[in-house]
């Protein structure tokens, strides 16, 4: 089981026009979707570094355990704060495998960064996340 660190401090992430602000005051758990590349992996990268313990999700399987390789190798991002969780955000079992992942390691969410592309051109039903607590 992976554990969160406690800490407090303001994180403050710069991409581009992009400005995310999270006041952590105690432990953080976060869920990146779409995160094997690009902003979420950045995203993914920065929380890491910072002591939250993050579950990087991704579609396919190869490319998500392939970043978080990536995340501790060349980033130096410690074990104890990532981790990978397979996640398509159009598949409901996907979804519901995902929350009860969160739920039997962590006991809660704090942070949710979704960097899906498209989610809401190719989710067919309105999606509320409270419906897999």
């Amino acid at each position: 089981m992976v554990s969160c660190i406690h800490f407090s401090l303001l994180l403050i992430f710069l991409f581009g026009s992009f400005v995310v602000s999270v006041f952590v005051t105690h432990s953080r758990c976060a869920v990146v979707t779409g995160a094997n590349r690009g902003l979420g992996f950045a995203i993914c990268r920065q929380l890491a570094a910072s002591g939250v313990v993050v579950v990087l999700t991704a579609r396919d399987e190869n490319r998500g355990i392939q970043a978080v390789d990536d995340l501790k190798t060349n980033h130096g991002v410690s074990s104890d704060n990532i981790v990978y969780h397979q996640l398509d955000v159009t598949d409901s079992s996907s979804i519901s495998s995902l929350a009860d992942f969160i739920k039997t390691q962590f006991g809660k969410l704090d942070i949710l960064v979704g960097t899906t592309p498209n989610l809401t051109s190719s989710v067919t039903t309105p999606f509320d996340p409270r419906s897999y607590v």
